[in-house]
């Protein structure tokens, strides 16, 4: 069961209740424009939130204070749904079940997250100089961190290439000379922007009755104060006739392959489509008993790892894989062949009910945590689905082959990048050092 609330302009109570955790958990989300000028911006506002509030203007303090709500945890983080930006603050804590002194630590715990967001500490009406600089430092530190790891390197490579002047090929650390230009004063000012303009999705989940967890979520509310939201949508391209094909070379021995397709997914696309996709993903290379895996990494060893991954909230979908320079183009071959084998209907009975039994055991694990809860309704909200993970196990089992097959057929090839290796073997430098 779940209910959903609207409790405020473009606000969003989805009440999750559940004894199926020692924990409660409360969870706010800021939807926001994925915007070049602003997205180094919100990753490090996310930063700010990490180090306390007003009441406790330390880490210290900050840190005290959660243990003394017996040990409660507040997780903040920033993602990227489509070409949407979301900043989210999620507070755990006991559940009153096993409280026995008779704190509320619910409310008291409820009541520092809305701290942490809307009473943060401030020195002459922004956040302290100090902080800021320490926390821009970080985020160049992360953003040289993923162009260091060239798996993400060609991901990101490819992404920029396939969707050049579409706000998907954004990077959630932005650029450096974004960060740069990010002030205290500039950064105070997007924040009072992300809690007047942003869609705002709210969570409870836990044994709490929803009249509780209704009252905490309009406190928060409350202390958001007034509002004028915007919202935010994503652009969805078509396929594109000629193949866009870029290499690089890299100082090291292995090479990375990575291919970006565009599918049929459109904003208006019916859920039986989206669906069908996601299984067809599956089959395709997202599972240990996928053509892709079985085929060109196992039985033709053409690569080191060869995986896929759809996203239906763009109507992309990626295929990453570690090659030999020499093996690239059969890699490459071979993984279009097995996109042709799907799109030909040559997919058998076994494959359809791996790939259906791999849905299932994700669904089963949607209940593993709050957190994983949570994230599945949050990414179905941002798809307009409301579907229960029994409900869409039921939709993907009723799927065919057929339906697979559409789904694949609707997938073309887009963009390719090569990250070839041009090192020797001993040849291959760390650090500035031979090795």
């Amino acid at each position: 069961m779940n209910e959903t609330k609207i409790i405020g302009e473009e606000i969003t109570l989805r009440y999750l209740p559940t004894d199926l955790f020692t924990t409660e958990y409360f969870s706010v989300h800021f939807v926001l424009p994925l915007r070049e000028d602003t997205v180094s911006a919100y990753s490090l506002l996310a930063k700010m939130f990490k180090r306390g509030c007003r009441a406790y203007p330390s880490q210290g303090s900050f840190a005290k204070r959660l243990e003394e709500l017996y040990a409660s945890s507040l997780g903040i983080s920033v993602t990227k749904q489509g070409e949407r930006q979301v900043l989210s603050l999620g507070m755990d804590f006991l559940s009153s079940r096993f409280v026995f002194d008779g704190a509320d630590i619910g409310r008291e715990a409820c009541a520092l997250l809305c701290d942490v967001l809307c009473d943060p500490y401030l020195e002459n009406g922004a956040f302290p100089l100090g902080w800021v600089e320490r926390e821009k430092t970080a985020l160049k530190d992360q953003l040289r961190a993923t162009l260091n790891d060239k798996r993400a390197y060609a991901m990101k490579r490819c992404r920029e290439i396939m969707c050049a002047g579409e706000a998907y090929s954004l990077a959630l650390e932005g650029t450096e000379d974004r960060i740069d230009a990010i002030t205290s004063a500039s950064l105070t000012a997007l924040y009072k922007k992300m809690l007047s303009e942003a869609q705002v999705e709210i969570f409870y989940i836990g044994s709490e009755e929803e009249a509780v967890a209704e009252e905490r979520a309009r406190a928060l509310v409350k202390a958001i104060g007034e509002r004028s939201p915007k919202r935010n949508t994503t652009v969805f391209s078509p396929c594109v006739d000629t193949v866009k094909r870029v290499t690089e070379s890299v100082d090291a021995l292995q090479g990375k392959l990575a291919m970006g397709f565009r599918t049929a997914i459109t904003e208006n696309a019916r859920v039986a489509e989206k669906d069908a996709l996601l299984l067809f993903n599956i089959i395709y290379g997202s599972s240990p008993i996928s053509k892709l895996f079985m085929n060109v990494r196992e039985k033709l060893s053409l690569c080191y790892y060869c995986a896929s991954r759809n996203d239906n909230q763009k109507g992309v979908l990626f295929v990453q894989s570690g090659v030999e320079n020499e093996k690239a183009e059969n890699a490459e071959s071979e993984i279009l062949l097995q996109l042709k084998e799907i799109q030909d209907g040559r997919v058998t009975e076994d494959e359809m009910l791996a790939a259906k039994q791999a849905f299932r055991d994700l669904t089963r694990s949607v209940s593993d945590s709050p957190s994983t809860l949570e994230q599945w309704y949050l990414t179905r909200t941002m798809q307009g689905d409301n579907r229960t993970p029994e409900q869409m196990n039921e939709a993907i089992n009723a799927l065919s082959v057929e339906d697979v097959a559409r789904a694949a057929r609707g997938v073309r090839l887009d963009t390719v990048f090569f990250l070839a290796g041009n090192a020797k073997e001993g040849e291959v430098t760390v650090n500035g050092e031979l090795h």
